[in-house]
């Protein structure tokens, strides 16, 4: 999966891609989503600062879009996770 991610087993899941710490990917594989948390963020967080998490997984109906901008790719959120979605400027302010 080139560098951009990582597999880990979770127990009762199995193996998932998550996005390889310190990175922002700059692909996304066919057939699959890319979801971040609700963790603040900006638009080049790298996954795993300050508890902001990105993973891969199946398109479904507990993620919807999300045009915070991150990674500058296609990406989506998952429903319900609280509303900081929106990036913090480079400096960290909103």
């Amino acid at each position: 999966m080139r560098n951009d991610y990582t597999s880990v087993e979770v127990k009762g899941a199995g193996t998932v891609a998550i996005v390889t710490t310190g990175k922002v990917p700059t692909w996304v594989p066919d057939g699959r989503a890319l979801v971040h948390n609700h963790v603040r963020h900006t638009t080049r967080t790298g996954s795993g600062n300050n508890g902001f998490r990105a993973w891969l997984e199946m398109p479904s109906d507990r993620i919807e879009p999300c045009d915070c901008g991150w990674s500058g790719l296609e990406h989506y959120k998952v429903k319900g996770m609280g509303a900081n979605t929106r990036p913090m400027t480079e400096q960290g302010q909103n």
